[in-house]
């Protein structure tokens, strides 16, 4: 990409980005406080390594919000939006690292802008506002490392994950995630880099102190999410929420009628069908084609990991409809 095409690309994103911090002052005080904002701010009043149901990152946040800027709702929602826009600008440059021009990045970027999700989540304060900023951070250092052989990354990929694990647990699924994506590719040597084991000594230390809290208390958090299982009020994953919705999963609710679960059943029915049908036409796809990316002369090759991805993705949703096949016979 020329340089004036990159300064354009550039100015574009900015522009995408600060359009995610035109709805934050234009949203962010049109709504009274959300019920978890005024428990930070309580927890912010009590600093811990720790805490029943989240580690400690979010209210230590909080405090500092609270103590410079004070806890009014503009206040406590800056830095969400400002981690909304982050994520815009990563997005892009992701896109960017990925081989991406112009359009690319912009349409990366505004596809951030306009999630849903996103929006959601960066327009109130809570963890969730800064989960994905960690996950896309390490992200785009993991794509530098493989596109660049930097490995010294692997530092700053640790201190970033370790932040994370200290905003949300869920940083854990991140890890293994990435860990098998490298053991399935051709990047596996990366495993035994030694900037690797560097990076993930120092998000253990980052993590310690909560550990230590966990441990000191028999880990609170495990015993919260088992209560909220056994309450009924936990949100199935997996196909289990394509079978039935949460609210006739809850207990003491009544049984859905025949004709209402038989419905229930076949719209189940039909969207593994589509699941299996989508899955197995993209494997077709992608297995008669030899995409090669080149990064600085260094070509890995996608389509092998693509591959085997897709396929063992249709091979599970044949093998659990064909199980719950099974089952609906014996229950019949």
């Amino acid at each position: 990409m020329g340089t004036r095409s990159a300064r354009s690309a550039g100015a574009i994103v900015l522009a995408i980005a600060a359009c995610k911090l035109l709805l934050y002052f234009y949203t962010g005080r049109h709504y009274g406080y959300f019920v978890d904002e005024l428990y930070y701010l309580a927890c912010s009043r009590h600093l811990d390594w720790g805490y029943v149901d989240q580690p400690p990152l979010i209210a230590l946040i909080a405090w500092m919000v609270r103590v410079s800027l004070g806890q009014s709702l503009w206040a406590i929602r800056l830095l969400p939006a400002l981690a909304g826009a982050a994520e815009v600008l990563l997005t892009a440059l992701m896109a960017r690292e990925l081989g991406g021009k112009r359009f690319a990045q912009a349409l990366a970027a505004m596809s951030v802008l306009i999630a849903p999700g996103i929006l959601g989540a960066d327009g109130l304060f809570t963890m969730n506002a800064f989960e994905p900023l960690f996950w896309m951070g390490c992200a785009y250092l993991l794509i530098r490392i493989v596109k660049t052989g930097n490995t010294k990354l692997w530092i700053w990929f640790g201190v970033l994950a370790g932040f994370g694990l200290e905003n949300k647990y869920s940083m854990l699924i991140f890890g293994a995630g990435l860990v098998l994506g490298l053991l399935l590719s051709s990047e596996r040597p990366l495993l035994s880099n030694r900037w690797l084991w560097m990076g993930g000594a120092i998000a253990f230390l980052i993590f310690v102190p909560n550990l230590i809290w966990n441990i000191q208390h028999h880990f609170p958090f495990l015993e919260v999410q088992a209560n909220i299982r056994a309450s009924g009020r936990d949100v199935p994953h997996g196909w289990q929420c394509l079978r039935w919705p949460r609210c006739w999963r809850a207990r003491n609710k009544p049984k859905p009628s025949s004709a209402t679960g038989a419905t229930a059943k076949h719209c189940s029915n039909m969207l593994w069908r589509l699941t299996r049908i989508i899955t197995s036409r993209i494997a077709a796809t992608v297995a008669t084609s030899a995409t090669t990316v080149n990064w600085n002369g260094r070509e890995s090759n996608v389509s092998a990991l693509s591959k085997s991805l897709l396929t063992t993705l249709w091979a599970t949703s044949s093998s659990v409809t064909s199980w719950r096949n099974k089952a609906t016979k014996k229950r019949l």
